[in-house]
């Protein structure tokens, strides 16, 4: 969401690099202007029992545009409404906020779509392209001094000095013991990986960079996975209005009708109703963020029953605006292959059911899906089910609570040990670091005492690699 393009009443609240004299010269993040911002309740990244400021860590997002960008946190946002409504507030947790040029690159804009929000998808991951890390000291005094680590590839989660340790809490920056001398601090990450300063003066403002970084190997392109649950009779739909499906009928015209009547169309929990136009009716599926319908889904699924004869006519996939007084989509694509099979049952009930095939020729971005009948004066069409069917090698769709470890100390794809069955579905485990030497993860995410075998004949040690996860607002 573009913090300066949108109607709603946010503002940023905190910056992580507030206490970062020219901050912009120093965060790689904000010198080449990708920094992003999450609801405050979200800022505290969670580890068991710890609970630490998510400050510096990059996020990968993919939306419409299908270009993978990656943002820095750093800062928060909120309402300035003091009673949020529930709703709302918890629309505000599962967003992110971006500058209104890295918004044009994840979303595209269109003047049929809205230019201040879209759905997108989003995972952790080890930052990119950054110079050396840094140790910046903040403030001191006698006996303390704050210092903040800037450009590390993940958050960092605790400083040696002195074979001490120190926990970052929920400011960006570390509180210390002041030395007058030159010190040696290590910077330990989220997954125990090292960076070391050496020679470090804790005068105010020194900044003292590492001659060492870790490379960070590029992952394979997070996906975006769009809502397609259009409509399902008894299934939990999406209740974020700005991501929600919408549903229009029109007439021989043109002229566009909306749910907010509740005449021509109305939305049940137990059936989609639309009314007939006399002899002519299209039914229009309008989604409020572009999607490229080749790209992410092999067909478009299609139940319903009527009262009278519902013929279908033809089909159309295209780009339309969403409170237009008539039909004038864009047209992107033309009847698309479809099955299409009517069953009487009786006099006063018709059963439709269909399946349309995306192909290559409609690889457009659209939002819209219309069909058109030939129907009978005074009929309802009662739709039961319109789904988007994802092609299969689509990733998992995870909350975004996800994005926090809660309780547990490891990352429990790393588990050597069966204690239970964990929290979370396979394809949606979050990082949540290793144990220390000595020490296995087990399936429910704590570190136990490894069991160690008297045996002369044969030792192992299990590698892995870092797999990060994709998360979709939902």
């Amino acid at each position: 969401m573009d913090l300066k393009r949108m109607a709603l009443d946010l503002e940023t609240v905190d910056s992580c690099y507030d206490h970062v004299e020219n901050a912009e010269d120093k965060v790689r993040g904000l010198a080449v202007k990708n920094e992003c911002y999450v609801h405050d309740s979200i800022i505290p990244m969670k580890k068991g029992t710890k609970k630490m400021s998510r400050c510096g860590e990059c996020l990968d997002l993919v939306g419409p545009s299908n270009i993978q960008v990656q943002c820095t946190t750093a800062g928060t946002f909120r309402s300035r409404k003091v009673n949020e409504i529930v709703e709302t507030n918890f629309m505000l947790i599962n967003m992110v906020i971006v500058n209104h040029d890295l918004y044009d690159i994840v979303a595209t804009t269109s003047d049929n779509y809205n230019d201040e929000y879209c759905e997108i998808a989003i995972r952790q991951s080890q930052c990119n392209n950054l110079p050396n890390p840094s140790l910046y000291v903040v403030d001191n005094n006698e006996t303390h001094s704050k210092v903040q680590v800037l450009n590390m590839h993940e958050v960092t989660e605790f400083l040696i000095i002195n074979n001490v340790q120190y926990i970052l809490g929920l400011d960006p920056y570390f509180t210390i013991p002041h030395f007058d001398i030159n010190i040696k601090v290590s910077a330990i990450t989220f997954t125990n990986d090292v960076i070391h300063f050496l020679n470090v003066n804790l005068t105010k403002n020194n900044l003292i960079t590492s001659t060492t970084k870790y490379d960070v190997s590029k992952l394979e392109d997070c996906q975006y996975d769009p809502n397609w649950n259009i409509y399902s009779t008894g299934a939990e739909r999406e209740t974020n209005d700005y991501f929600k499906w919408m549903f229009r009928s029109s007439d021989k015209s043109g002229k566009m009708y909306y749910e907010e009547n509740k005449t021509e169309v109305l939305e049940t929990e137990n059936y989609l109703r639309f009314q007939s136009h006399d002899d002519f009716t299209k039914i229009v599926f309008v989604a409020q963020t572009p999607i490229n319908f080749f790209e992410q889904y092999t067909l478009f699924s299609f139940t319903a029953s009527s009262d009278k004869k519902w013929e279908y006519q033809e089909n159309y996939v295209g780009v339309g605006n969403s409170s237009q007084e008539y039909f004038d989509s864009i047209i992107k694509c033309v009847g698309m292959p479809i099955d299409v099979i009517n069953t009487k049952v009786n006099d006063n009930q018709y059963n439709i059911s269909m399946k349309m095939y995306f192909n290559k020729t409609c690889s457009y971005l659209g939002n819209v899906i219309a069909l058109d009948f030939i129907t009978s004066e005074n009929s309802e069409l009662k739709v039961t089910s319109a789904l988007l069917i994802k092609r299969e090698d689509h990733q998992q769709s995870c909350s975004y609570d996800t994005l926090n470890c809660e309780n547990v100390i490891c990352t429990v794809r790393d588990a050597t040990i069966d204690d239970g069955v964990g929290k979370w579905l396979n394809g949606c485990i979050p990082t949540c670091g290793k144990c220390r030497t000595g020490f296995e993860c087990t399936t429910t995410g704590k570190c136990v005492e490894s069991i160690v075998y008297n045996s002369r004949s044969r030792c192992s040690r299990l590698f892995v690699f870092l797999v990060f996860f994709c998360v979709l607002f939902i």
